[in-house]
């Protein structure tokens, strides 16, 4: 976990120990912020473009031995249920954006949501020099480098279907993953 996980962690046990018993659980989760739209949603959903606007290693819902939950599936979780824009929001990101993680997933947030349209993002759509590319991804226990092979898990293999939630973990749960050889 990292150092700043576990601070903002630590920091919410405190402040729900300090509360009257009980009223932690009358919290609403985010997933209900984000059903009851307002001003609150917007910012959850602003927060979850900012974790793939800035991704450095693509992620599936799961990472690791024991699965834990990704900050990246967490984000695409969101966008892709609660975002009515997203299609539009994610077009650009996998069109035109030169980190190859972001674009990773904006493609699968785009077949997530249109899955009919996962032919657009075949090996053969994209240039030699992307297919050869370096990009970052961890889905499930095995760490990838190479863009052609984690397009080809994504689109050919089904992969997209392995990196949404059925049910919304809150945030506090996930972590971030580093790049391989970076620490926490």
């Amino acid at each position: 976990m990292s150092t700043r996980r576990l601070f903002a962690f630590i920091m919410l046990l405190l402040l729900l120990g300090s509360l009257s018993p009980g009223l932690h659980a009358a919290l609403p989760s985010e997933e209900a912020i984000l059903r009851q739209g307002g001003e609150d949603a917007k910012k959850i959903i602003e927060k979850a473009y900012s974790i793939i606007r800035h991704a450095r290693v693509f992620t599936s819902k799961g990472a690791g031995e024991g699965g834990t939950p990704t900050e990246g599936a967490w984000a695409l979780t969101v966008i892709t249920r609660y975002d009515p824009k997203a299609v539009e929001e994610l077009k650009p990101l996998a069109e035109q954006s030169k980190n190859l993680e972001v674009k990773l997933y904006a493609i699968a947030g785009l077949i997530t949501l249109e899955p009919k349209d996962a032919a657009k993002y075949r090996l053969e759509t994209f240039p030699e020099s992307v297919l050869k590319a370096e990009a970052h991804s961890l889905c499930g226990c095995i760490y990838e480098k190479q863009f052609y092979m984690i397009i080809y898990w994504l689109v050919d293999q089904g992969g997209w279907q392995r990196c949404t939630f059925e049910k919304l973990p809150p945030f506090f749960e996930t972590h971030d993953v580093p790049r391989s050889g970076e620490g926490e």
